[in-house]
């Protein structure tokens, strides 16, 4: 039995909710992990301290010996915050260092410094969206601001994802999806001021709310889903250099699903203008990134000498040996790999949950997600090749993100729009799912627990004696994430043993009908025509027959 349908009022109501709850637990992350101690802090929070000061096009101080990259800017800076970002050297590539080694930030506003950012010339789209509090605080208390406002702004795209599952025919499969998509590196760099943060959680809002609006484009909350996953969309297009390929291939993909009807439905009036607001986030992101930052490799020598096959080869190479384990998690500046009998239980709880929901796939949906799964993997290896001689191995599987977060989604939302999961099968993955929700959140517990132990004391310390403490200490921070996790994994166990699966479902446009060779039906009619009147006596979308 589907959830009860949430009225279009209650929408609002429930996506609050939802936003506060995934606002906590990102807090609870943030709270584990020191300003400047996540990959390129120093550069993305100063940045976002000097876009809200009204730096928003960066000098370029051309060539700087022993910092040769084109994306350097110059800001005008603090002296203090200048200080604490040049101290990064005792914590970075460190791990049996503790975070208590950097430099405390002062309230002090003069002098200002020129501080050489190598992220100046970045698309200010972000750090102007997350830097504003700076002008209205204490220099000291700046970043905590900034930071506050990117777990926010992370919050509220995973809690349209997670609002979007629940509005699907089975939402205890779709929110299972979500779930697993939420890594231990997803949700790290949910707590920080990064914008890949931003861009891996609007990627998985857009594909949660585009799969949960093809699904039912004539549904009740189809406008808002619409336009939800547009709007996030939009905000993954302006995020960093390669969005805008991300927004594209999701795009192909999307249509690969749900074929013309899909096109015709988005192309509707409602959803005219956050349309056009992507395709001009899209087209500015591309222009700043051809006039801003036409190459990393700044002035210095070329890294390799390769053809493009022999640069494939050696991207191949480099992004086999680090791209699943670090997607599951790395903290630090990259020093501090999650434990690899953790890792492998993440990675089999993800493709166990992929395999299962992929039996029920239409021939159509499975070829399509086979396609997603060749993009995840061999786009991120043609983008460094091509860029190899130049630069060497820049890709990190966090760059990747974006794409991996969507490939549990697909398959669980897709599952949970199939006709062929009711009756036994759904009563078996009713049995199954929620062994894998136990192992994904023992993981995340375990992952915190690293993090936690890493910043304190050092990867050889322990976790209530180090030089650094968090507010307001390790162990209550770790107590309220695991009782975070078990209060999931509760409610989402609750959500399946709820459903009733011996009643079928009510008939909706989706990608297991639209494989087959008879025209896509939504009771009876033709996609691109299901906004007519129904007949007598059909019921609601989304209500049980």
């Amino acid at each position: 039995m589907t959830e009860d349908v949430v009225r279009p009022r209650g929408l609002l109501g429930r996506t609050l909710v939802t936003w506060l709850a995934c606002a906590f637990a990102l807090g609870l992350w943030s709270l584990a992990t020191p300003h400047l101690t996540a990959p390129d802090s120093p550069a993305h929070d100063l940045r976002a301290w000097g876009a809200g000061h009204g730096q928003v096009r960066l000098v370029d101080p051309g060539p700087v010996e022993g910092m040769p990259f084109a994306s350097m800017g110059v800001n005008q800076l603090p002296e203090t915050l200048v200080a604490a970002a040049s101290s990064v050297g005792c914590y970075a590539g460190q791990p049996t260092v503790s975070a208590g080694c950097l430099a405390e930030i002062e309230d002090r506003r003069e002098p200002l410094l020129a501080y050489l950012n190598p992220l100046g010339q970045y698309h200010p789209a972000y750090y102007l969206a997350t830097g504003w509090p700076s002008r209205f605080v204490g220099v000291d208390d700046a970043l905590t601001a900034d930071r506050a406002v990117a777990v926010a702004l992370a919050s509220l795209f995973l809690a349209w994802a997670i609002v979007a599952a629940r509005l699907m025919p089975r939402p205890h499969v779709a929110v299972t999806g979500v779930l697993v998509a939420c890594s231990p590196q997803v949700l790290y760099f949910g707590g920080v001021l990064n914008p890949n943060s931003l861009e891996i959680l609007a990627a998985l809002a857009m594909g949660a709310c585009s799969l949960a609006f093809f699904v039912d484009p004539d549904g009740p909350h189809a406008t808002a889903l619409g336009r939800r996953a547009l709007l996030a969309a939009t905000v993954l297009a302006l995020m960093r250099v390669f969005s805008p390929v991300w927004v594209a291939c999701w795009a192909a993909l999307v249509l690969a699903l749900f074929g013309m009807p899909a096109l015709r439905a988005l192309l509707r009036r409602a959803n005219l203008p956050w349309l056009v607001l992507l395709v001009l986030a899209g087209v500015g992101n591309v222009v700043w990134t051809l006039t801003h930052l036409t190459s990393l490799a700044g002035d210095r020598e070329p890294y390799a000498r390769l053809s493009f096959a022999g640069a494939v080869h050696a991207s191949m190479q480099q992004i086999d040996q680090t791209n699943l384990a670090e997607a599951v998690g790395v903290f630090g500046w990259k020093d501090t790999l999650l434990r690899a009998g953790l890792v492998n239980y993440y990675l089999v709880a993800a493709v166990f949950l992929i395999g299962v929901c992929w039996v029920f796939l239409s021939r159509r949906a499975s070829l399509a997600l086979s396609g997603w799964v060749a993009v995840c993997y061999l786009l991120p290896i043609v983008l460094q090749a091509v860029q190899w001689n130049d630069n060497g191995p820049v890709w990190q599987a966090r760059y990747t993100l974006p794409l991996l977060v969507l490939l549990p989604v697909s398959a669980a939302f897709l599952a949970a729009a199939s006709d062929q999961l009711e009756g036994v099968l759904h009563l078996r993955l009713r049995a199954l799912m929620p062994a894998v929700l136990l192992v994904v959140g023992y993981v995340q517990v375990a992952a915190y627990a690293t993090l936690l132990r890493r910043n304190v004391g050092g990867v050889e310390g322990g976790l209530t004696e180090g030089d650094w403490t968090p507010w307001p200490g390790s162990v209550p921070l770790l107590t309220a994430w695991t009782a975070t996790v078990i209060a999931v994994w509760a409610w989402v166990v609750w959500l399946y043993w709820r459903a009733e699966p011996e009643q079928a479902q009510p008939e909706r446009a989706q990608p297991s009908e639209v494989s087959r060779s008879r025209p896509d039906t939504r009771g009876g009619e033709d996609l691109a025509t299901a906004g007519s009147p129904p007949a007598p006596g059909t019921p609601p979308p989304g209500q049980p027959g």
